[in-house]
């Protein structure tokens, strides 16, 4: 898994509305029915061009970017616990 910058203060557990956006960005990207919150987005099918596409998603809703690394690597938790973490150490929540 690719080395995240985890915020010691915040739980480990993402914001649910987070990891369920995500977890719908993922189903229309890869156009499947069921993603599990320990998927890798490789393992669903994905591809760098949807990759490239989850990140521009996660920009405009969040206003958090996620390197290529990252998508390609991380569970869709992880993920998700990135850009919560990510939000908040902004002031986002």
């Amino acid at each position: 898994m690719a080395e995240t910058k985890k915020n010691p203060n915040l739980s480990t557990v993402p914001d649910p509305e987070t990891e369920s956006v995500l977890a719908e960005f993922w189903r229309e990207l890869l156009e499947i029915d069921n993603v599990s919150p320990s998927d890798r987005i490789l393992e669903l099918g994905g591809n760098s061009l949807v990759a490239v596409m989850l990140a521009n998603r996660m920009e405009l809703t969040w206003g958090y970017r996620p390197s290529m690394e990252e998508i390609f690597s991380c569970t869709l938790r992880e993920l998700a616990e990135l850009c919560y973490q990510d939000s908040c150490s902004q002031g986002g929540e």
